[in-house]
């Protein structure tokens, strides 16, 4: 009897494909990436980023549908605060705050997103968890275009969508001409351009948006279709710190290194006992020939520094020592690094006050406060690490940034640096006011300089008047009859704080000399 081969048919993977929603939500996505750019980066962060960055957020929820269920209390904390920050560009126009707060919202979006799809490979409550919010930012946008696009033709044969990429590959590459090509006919020729003109109005700026919003809307359906159909399939993340493979060095090691260090903190406590502690009292030590500047500004300098050693060296010995014999003292040693650090912190802290109850707030002394303030936290919560195990020791690190973030961005830093020292100056808590500072300061501070304007001083008076003259031409325009406000712009490039500055300046413009 002959032997009879038997070939089994090789299966098939089962490609994933857009349903009629997905296909649905990739037209809304292409429309909402033109909004987005259109008010939201072309309208100057301002209310038109606030509607567009929510619109996203809130739609790449509803795309996501049922796994809503998959999202933690600490991702779904993440996903509402991200929505919540994006209102603070409406509210105020300070550039440096505004970009943090944005980096803030794409990060704690990361997170949300990351737990809304359940692509998380590491614990949330972990260091590795890292690796995963850094995957949805920077490989998933860029991973899964070439899928993303296939599956939006799923019955079309090879040569079709073939085809397809060769015509998206056209538009790409015209869009790189035209605006070369373009111009060059405008300059050309008048009849042409006053054509373009009635035609397209300004076509400059149109294109602009269009090649932006191409471009973005590659990466926004990799981002989105990648991550809620998971093409990675990933395992189910561990519910518990799930670093322990890494610990394989011998806890000796650290615990000499930390030992080594901690003997010198000791030392260098006792040696200037009177150096940290007299700042609490609000006095500046005898013994020292510092001024109040030098005094609080060399306490969070070494704060600093000092602060990122100690958190940089109890992780390491911590995340990479094994759990056995040793391991106990070490955890001691590091404990009271740990508390070093928090005294450092609060020190630090208390000096940065007295200092601004001299000379007042001025934006560097905010930032470091708040950067003072994470610190703090931070050690806190490396403590509550060491002392118990399981404790989410990166999930209270994301939460701190996230509420430290809000509370500046929705009380405003330049609003709160010219209320506090205009008012301080007012009541006699401060000698003298800084008008030159204020003046540096965004929309915000506009109100608080105008209250100087009637000043029994007349060189605060005056500084006031030249700091709001500079500010005529931006908000207002000259008529036969006086100042008038300028035309009010596009909704979306609404602003409070742009807005009440404007007519303030506008309410003083008779006294502005």
């Amino acid at each position: 009897m002959e032997n009879t081969v038997i070939t089994v048919p090789e299966i098939q993977k089962e490609e994933k494909t857009f349903n009629t929603n997905d296909l649905a939500f990739s037209l809304i996505f292409l429309a909402l990436c033109f909004v987005t750019v259109s008010i939201g980066f072309f309208g100057g962060f301002r209310l038109g980023l606030t509607a567009s960055l929510a619109l996203d957020l809130i739609a790449a929820t509803v795309c996501f549908g049922k796994k809503i269920k998959n999202v933690s209390f600490f991702g779904a904390f993440c996903g509402i605060a991200a929505i919540a920050l994006t209102a603070v560009f409406t509210l105020y126009t300070d550039a440096f705050m505004n970009f943090c707060v944005f980096n803030v919202i794409i990060w704690s979006s990361a997170i949300y997103l990351t737990e809304l799809s359940g692509t998380a490979r590491f614990y949330s409550g972990c260091w590795l968890y890292i690796i995963d919010v850094l995957r949805t930012v920077i490989v998933t946008p860029f991973r899964y275009i070439g899928k993303a696009f296939k599956s939006v033709f799923p019955s079309a044969s090879a040569k079709t969508r073939k085809t397809v990429a060769y015509a998206f590959a056209g538009v790409g590459l015209a869009m790189l001409f035209l605006p070369v090509i373009v111009p060059l006919l405008l300059s050309a020729d008048v009849a042409f351009f006053s054509l373009m003109k009635r035609i397209f109005g300004d076509i400059g700026e149109l294109i602009a948006k269009i090649i932006i919003s191409i471009l973005l809307y590659p990466l926004v359906m990799s981002l989105i279709f990648g991550m809620k159909n998971g093409f990675d399939a990933p395992k189910k993340a561990p519910e518990r710190d799930d670093a322990d493979k890494l610990k394989r060095a011998e806890p000796v090691m650290f615990s000499v290194l930390l030992s080594a260090v901690s003997v010198f903190y000791l030392i260098y406590l006792f040696s200037q006992f009177a150096y940290f502690f007299d700042a609490f009292s609000g006095i500046l030590p005898e013994s020292y020939n510092f001024t109040y500047a030098e005094y609080a500004r060399k306490g969070f300098f070494e704060m600093t520094a000092i602060a990122a050693i100690n958190i940089f060296l109890i992780f390491i010995s911590n995340a990479f020592s094994k759990t056995r014999k040793g391991a106990t003292y070490l955890k001691a040693v590091s404990l009271f690094i740990c508390l070093f650090t928090e005294v450092l912190a609060a020190t630090s802290f208390a000096k940065m006050v007295m200092y601004i109850n001299v000379y007042g707030l001025t934006k560097l002394r905010v930032l470091t406060s708040a950067f003072t303030v994470f610190i703090f936290f931070a050690v806190i919560f490396a403590a509550a690490k060491l002392l118990f195990g399981r404790f989410p020791y990166m999930r209270a690190v994301a939460a701190t940034v996230i509420i430290i973030t809000a509370v500046l961005g929705f009380t405003g830093v330049d609003r709160m640096i010219a209320d506090y020292n205009v008012s301080a100056y007012q009541s006699g808590k401060l000698d003298r006011i800084d008008v030159q500072t204020l003046s540096e300061l965004g929309d915000s501070a506009v109100p608080y300089i105008a209250e100087l304007l009637d000043d029994e001083d007349t060189t605060v008076s005056s500084q006031a008047n030249v700091a709001l003259r500079r500010r005529l031409f931006v908000y207002l325009e000259r008529g036969d009859n006086g100042w008038y406000r300028k035309p009010k712009g596009p909704l979306g490039s609404y602003n409070v704080a742009y807005e009440q500055a404007a007519e303030t300046v506008y309410q003083n413009s008779n006294r502005i000399k």
